[in-house]
């Protein structure tokens, strides 16, 4: 069951800091996370527009960097595919000259034989 601020044995160095801020500290969950993003839960709403403001703003960064980074991801992937493809086809074609060199050294020994 989680404990809120106002449960929690000793003082808490975030509590004037939340004060502050215009959060009520006992309605916050005890969270190292949220006492650093300064979300409150859902009982407790920021009394500030600002506040309010801030972590909606927050959100959307990161909500857009996940994108990015998705995005990153599959344009590295395709650019590894084409070059894969690239290097295979190569080999590929490596391999057939090498299959026609020896085919023609073939037919040079059997036409010198005859």
């Amino acid at each position: 069951m989680p404990r809120t601020l106002a449960t929690a044995r000793g003082r808490c160095p975030h509590k004037a800091a939340l004060k502050a801020r215009g959060i009520n500290p006992n309605k916050l969950l005890l969270s190292s996370h949220i006492q650093r993003m300064g979300v409150t839960s859902a009982t407790s709403r920021p009394r500030s527009h600002e506040a309010t403001e801030k972590v909606l703003k927050h959100a959307l960064e990161k909500a857009q960097q996940e994108e990015k980074a998705k995005q990153e991801a599959v344009e590295k992937k395709g650019t590894e595919e084409k070059e894969n493809r690239k290097r295979s086809a190569k080999t590929e074609i490596r391999k057939h000259q090498m299959v026609t060199r020896s085919m023609v050294k073939k037919v040079d020994v059997v036409k010198e034989k005859s």
